[in-house]
């Protein structure tokens, strides 16, 4: 079975785990031991289910499944974490996109003002999207 990201067996970037993270059919995977080119992959309730299911990928394709769930998958959980992770996604580029309306911004004044006070001074609305909204949307105008 090929791993179809978008459907069973969507790797979910931006994890705090260092292991991994993957779906597969509602259930979620944690990263476990690497062997070659196969590495194999527990249900995230392994721990405190003792769930005993688990699956083995090698080049992004599930190769193997093993053992059945002695639990529910918890659809919510996984619409979530998909909610969350591309919340995050979008916020980067936001934060990306924002360095550049400050760059354009400031690229008009002369060498003597401190290009670093006025981008200091904009970090923080910026990183709390407070500003953005308006920003975002406006060419900059110069300050003469």
């Amino acid at each position: 079975m090929k791993v179809n990201f978008a459907v069973s067996g969507e790797k979910i970037a931006g994890q705090k785990t260092v292991k991994g993270l993957i779906v597969d059919a509602g259930y979620f995977f944690v990263k476990g031991k690497r062997r070659n080119d196969t590495i194999s992959w527990k249900c995230s309730e392994y721990k405190k289910g003792k769930c005993p299911a688990c699956r083995h990928t090698r080049l992004n394709e599930i190769v193997k499944s093993i053992g059945d769930h002695n639990h529910v998958p918890d659809c919510a959980k996984v619409k979530a974490k998909r909610v969350m992770v591309n919340g995050k996604t979008q916020i980067a580029e936001i934060i990306v996109s924002s360095h550049v309306i400050v760059a354009n911004c400031t690229s008009h004044l002369s060498q003597a003002v401190d290009k670093n006070h006025i981008y200091n001074g904009l970090k923080r609305p910026l990183k709390n999207h407070s500003i953005l909204d308006g920003v975002a949307t406006r060419d900059c105008e110069p300050l003469d």
